[in-house]
This record gives structure tokens, C-alpha cells and sequence, in this order.
């Protein structure tokens, strides 16, 4: 028999056509495992195509004295928070027509050609039925590519389940808060409804899911213990600071109906930067709230055709910055751009940092934060001395602060994050060994 006070994991808040996802409570799990219970561990992989330039990332000195290169100034906000690991290499990407495709099937994987699966779906699999959702996957970029060379496929996700098996990315951060927290349908109201109607989440125009679902999160929170009832306060509060800063303001025009079209547009369609804030905050979210604890995101694909004109530049990122041929100007707009996406890794960063656990440790501190790419150098194609983050201790598993160097294929970093999943993992892709990232 269940104690009185258990709440299944299966626990939805609803309302008005609202069923929206709960955060893992204490009050979840039985008297010993609830006694043996830690705080969890999260990771995120956060991908930027077509390499960086290296000239301008890797700090020249090793240790916690680094001196900060112009690329990783974003960094000095947190530095304490960042391990820098220069020495990596991508070299099971064997080309088969395109370097990209060929490096971003195996970023995650170890493997050549998506050989699977990837880091975020083996912990997905270790913490499976401990959060809502497993894993997310989200992709900032353009959708699809003209003229790719085969396979194209390789290029729109990080996320393999098996070898060959990719995972669809969401494209709309609209989206993927709807996914996280709950959708209410679409009304059309007709000349005789003497209330405003209730639209659908995806538009601008729209009521919070929180107004929804409010009723029923107070009969919960009458329920839940001390620890539990600040995780659903939180939790809660996270979720209307998301659409807060989701919601663009748009109110209807007077005496006219509104209703819902055939299908949502995407938010921020021509407001790049916005559109991954966007994600960053849903990301930040779904790791703070426990709902889910693996995380891939891809800022772009690897032929990306953005233009970065916010940063001043005129020409398309791959096909001029990132194939400088060491021609200043080019140079300098490749390095405005590597330090731009930085600073959406920072962001990120920051607001795990400033988000508390139960005991008194941030979010960042039990997470791993993967920034890379497909290749090290996007002039170069190459797959050495890959640029490569890491934020947070993921309980103290990691020493950061510092820049470190290091040998091996980027799996040996992927064999040590594992482990403080699965202590008795062994191998992941290609590794060798794992890295010690404590010192």
C-alpha cells in the first residue's frame, strides 16, 4: 500500500484543457529511495557550425592563470564555471562527400556516420521514467538544405537513439514550451460569445497555460511537503518568466474575432538572435524544472545561410566568414560571429547559475554544458584541437576555472560525463580513455 503523502510521476496539472508537465518531487518516490536520493545530474550540448577560428579561442596559457583570447571573453562573466579543453580531436568523422554532414553525425556519437547512439540518448536512457520527457531537442537554423551533398540528413540533429536512427529537432521555441508545459486548443468565437476566446498557445495572442492550470496546482501544493512545495513555487515562477519572455506583445484589434490559421508561424521567423534567447530560456527551463536531464541544441546546421547582420556583417557565415582564407576583414567578421555564439552558451550558462537546487547548489553546478562543432577549424575543415566548453561541476565532477589540455578523441571527454551517470561505463564511441576532469 502507498504511503498517504506519494504522488505518481505521472501527476499532470490540468485545466481547461491544460495538461501540463510536473517536475520531479521528492514525494515521487518510496521512504528508501526518497532517504537515498540525489541531487540530479544534467547535461546539454549546445552546437555551433563551421568551427571557429582557433587564432582566437584557445587562451595560450594552460591552468586556472589563463589569459582570457578575444573569442572567449564572454567567458570571464563565469570563468570560474568553465573548463576550456583545447587538444580534442574529431577524427572518426571520416569524410563520405562533406566534412560537416560527417562531423556532426559523429559530434555526439564517437562514431563515423551517426554510428549511435549519442551521449544525450545513453543518458536518456539511464534516466529514463525519472523526468517527464526523456530528452529534447531543439535547432535554431534554417530548415533544409539546397545542393547538399549525400547525406544531407546528417546535418539536422546531434540525437541518434541508434546507429542511423536521428531524432528530430523542434524549430519553433513556441514549440517546445508548449511541449514542456501543456497546450489549450483554439476557440473561434462567434458573434454571440460574450467572453474573449481562449486562443491557441502558439500565437502571440494568448492567456497564460498558468491561469489555466491554477486551481489545480493549489489543491497540489496543499499536498506536498516543504522541499516539494519551493520546487513547485519555482518551477511555476520559471514557467511564467518563459512565456513573459516568449510573448510578443500582439493584442487583437478592436471588435474583430480572432482564430486560429491552419498552422502557428514560427516565432521570430526573421529575428535570429531572439529566436535563440528563446530557446536558451526553454532549455534553462526544462534543466532547472527537472524536466528532462539531456538536452541537444543546434544554434544552426552547417551550411548555414544567416546573415549576421546584427553584428554588422554582410555575407552569409559559411560561405564567406568561416572560408576566410586568412583575409582580415573576413577574419575579423568569423571572430565576431564565434564570440556572438559564446555568448548564447553564457546566457545559458548564467541562468542555470542563478537557478538554486534544494540544497543550496545551483543548477550549473550539477550540469554539464557541452559547447563544440562538427570541425575545429571551418577554414581548414579540421578536426583536431577541437573548440571545446564545458560549464559546470556536474557535482563536482568536474574541476573548472581552468583551461585544460588534452589528447584523444572527443569521446574520452563524452566516457567521463557519462560516468557520472553510469560509474561502471567503460567505452562510449570511440574512446579510449576517459579524461580526469577533477585534475
Amino acid at each position: 500500500m502507498k504511503p498517504s503523502w506519494y504522488i505518481s510521476r505521472r501527476t499532470l496539472l490540468r485545466g481547461a484543457g491544460v495538461a501540463m508537465a510536473l517536475p520531479f518531487f521528492d514525494q515521487m518516490v518510496a521512504p528508501k529511495a526518497n532517504a537515498q536520493a540525489l541531487v540530479p545530474l544534467r547535461f546539454a550540448a549546445t552546437f555551433v557550425p563551421n568551427g571557429v577560428y582557433l587564432p582566437g579561442f584557445f587562451p595560450a596559457t594552460e591552468g586556472v592563470n589563463y589569459a582570457t583570447s578575444p573569442i572567449l571573453m564572454p567567458v570571464e562573466a563565469i570563468r570560474n564555471d568553465v573548463l576550456i579543453l583545447s587538444g580534442l580531436d574529431n577524427s572518426v568523422a571520416q569524410p563520405n562527400g562533406n566534412m560537416h554532414t560527417a562531423g556532426i553525425a559523429a559530434f555526439l556519437t564517437g562514431a563515423f556516420e551517426a554510428g549511435g547512439p549519442s551521449l544525450d540518448q545513453v543518458i536518456a536512457q539511464k534516466t529514463k521514467g525519472m523526468t517527464p520527457f526523456p530528452s529534447l531537442e531543439f535547432h535554431g537554423g534554417e530548415e533544409g538544405i539546397e545542393g547538399c551533398e549525400q547525406p544531407c540528413y546528417l546535418h539536422e540533429t546531434l540525437a541518434w537513439s541508434a546507429a542511423g536512427q536521428g531524432i528530430a529537432p523542434e524549430r519553433n521555441p513556441q514549440a517546445a514550451f508548449n511541449r514542456l508545459v501543456g497546450s489549450i486548443p483554439a476557440t473561434v468565437p462567434s458573434s454571440t460569445e460574450p467572453t474573449p476566446p481562449v486562443v491557441d498557445p502558439k500565437l502571440a495572442i494568448r492567456r497564460s497555460v498558468l491561469d489555466a492550470v491554477q486551481a489545480d496546482a493549489t489543491t497540489l501544493s496543499a499536498k506536498l511537503g516543504p522541499t516539494d512545495k519551493a520546487k513547485l513555487d519555482a518551477y511555476l515562477t520559471a514557467v511564467r518568466e518563459v512565456e513573459q519572455r516568449l510573448a510578443v506583445g500582439v493584442t487583437p484589434g478592436g471588435g474583430t474575432t480572432c482564430s486560429a490559421p491552419s498552422s502557428a508561424p514560427a516565432p521570430f521567423a526573421d529575428d535570429y538572435p531572439a529566436r535563440i534567447k528563446a530557446f536558451m530560456d526553454v532549455t534553462a527551463l526544462a534543466l532547472q524544472c527537472d524536466l528532462t536531464r539531456a538536452v541537444t541544441f543546434m544554434l544552426a546546421g552547417w551550411e548555414s545561410r544567416h546573415v549576421f547582420s546584427f553584428l554588422g556583417l554582410k555575407d552569409q557565415h559559411h560561405i564567406a566568414y568561416s572560408h576566410h582564407e586568412n583575409n582580415p576583414t573576413l577574419v575579423d567578421g568569423c571572430t565576431k560571429i564565434d564570440r556572438w555564439e559564446v555568448e548564447q552558451f553564457v546566457y545559458l550558462a548564467t541562468l542555470l547559475k542563478g537557478a538554486m537546487e534544494p540544497n543550496g547548489q545551483s543548477v550549473l553546478d550539477n550540469s554539464a554544458l557541452l559547447f563544440g562543432s562538427e570541425v575545429s577549424d571551418g577554414n581548414a575543415h579540421s578536426r583536431d584541437n577541437m573548440p571545446i566548453l564545458v560549464a559546470g561541476k556536474l557535482g563536482g565532477a568536474i574541476q573548472s576555472g581552468r583551461h585544460l589540455k588534452a589528447t584523444g578523441p572527443l569521446a574520452n571527454l563524452y566516457l567521463s560525463i557519462l560516468q557520472s551517470f553510469d560509474p561502471v561505463a567503460s567505452k562510449f564511441g570511440n574512446s579510449t580513455a576517459a579524461l580526469n576532469l577533477k585534475a
